[in-house]
């Protein structure tokens, strides 16, 4: 979560929930962990880049139907990803 969801609030909501906290804190926060903070931004930021790439809006209306576009979407580009990083000498699939 962003420094958006940086209020008390979110915090007893997770808490109740039994939910670690993934918030990146506000500079003003008086209990800000500067390094903890520059280590989620490090971490979050290959997929931050790969979701802001993907359109926002869908085709579909129902439930269901959004749930398996998003879930098509992240697995056609999984595959073209993986296929970047496979080496050109090896098939993708053996038969033995």
């Amino acid at each position: 979560m962003d420094k958006g969801y940086d209020y008390k609030a979110v915090e007893t909501v997770l808490k109740t929930n039994t939910c670690a906290s993934g918030i990146i804190q506000k500079n003003n926060d008086k209990q800000k962990n500067f390094d903890l903070d520059a280590w989620r931004s490090k971490t979050r930021m290959p997929f931050e880049s790969t979701f802001s790439k993907q359109r926002k809006r869908t085709r579909y209306r129902s439930l269901v139907k959004v749930t398996f576009q998003c879930f098509a979407e992240a697995l056609v580009y999984n595959l073209k990803k993986a296929v970047r990083f496979l080496p050109e000498d090896r098939p993708l699939l053996s038969v033995v």
